[in-house]
């Protein structure tokens, strides 16, 4: 540049608008937050929920034959969703804290069913994930663009 200003890249948001607006789309991680949330709720018995599920014709489905493998099937959707945002953001702790409380959930619902308050914890520590990733994802998509140094006029 004539002005004597250091030329200013776009590094990171400029590549990823090329790939098109799905990059920032957070379905996969929502869906598997929705989903664990809903099939951990209905393990547990949560007696509005099951009211609900019952309700509208839907109570077959209050069985861990048919709730753990949608708990386990939601938590791989949400861990690919913090995956994905994981290769955007380069912070992989939401990733570890979401395996790690989706485990203990999994597995106290599946062999420890009366240890409601650590399936809690669990259950708060996929949640904590989710929104850890989404400030981390915030943070991405707003930050400065850099400056390049390397050429100044």
């Amino acid at each position: 540049m004539a002005t004597g200003e250091p030329e200013r890249k776009q590094t990171g948001v400029a590549e990823d608008e090329a790939q098109g607006q799905e990059s920032r789309n957070p379905v996969f991680l929502l869906a598997g937050l929705l989903g664990t949330v809903f099939a951990t709720l209905c393990c547990i018995g949560i007696a509005p929920l099951v009211a609900l599920v019952m309700a509208i014709g839907l109570g077959f489905m209050l069985t861990l034959t048919i709730l753990l493998p949608l708990l386990i099937v939601s938590l791989l959707i949400g861990g690919y969703g913090l995956w994905r945002s994981w290769r955007r953001h380069g912070n992989p702790y939401p990733l570890l804290l979401h395996g790690l409380s989706g485990a203990l959930v999994a597995v106290l619902i599946y062999f420890i069913l009366h240890d409601l308050p650590v399936i809690w914890v669990g259950l708060a520590g996929v949640l904590a994930a989710a929104l850890w990733n989404i400030r981390l994802e915030y943070v991405y998509w707003h930050r400065e663009p850099e400056v390049d140094f390397s050429r100044t006029g």
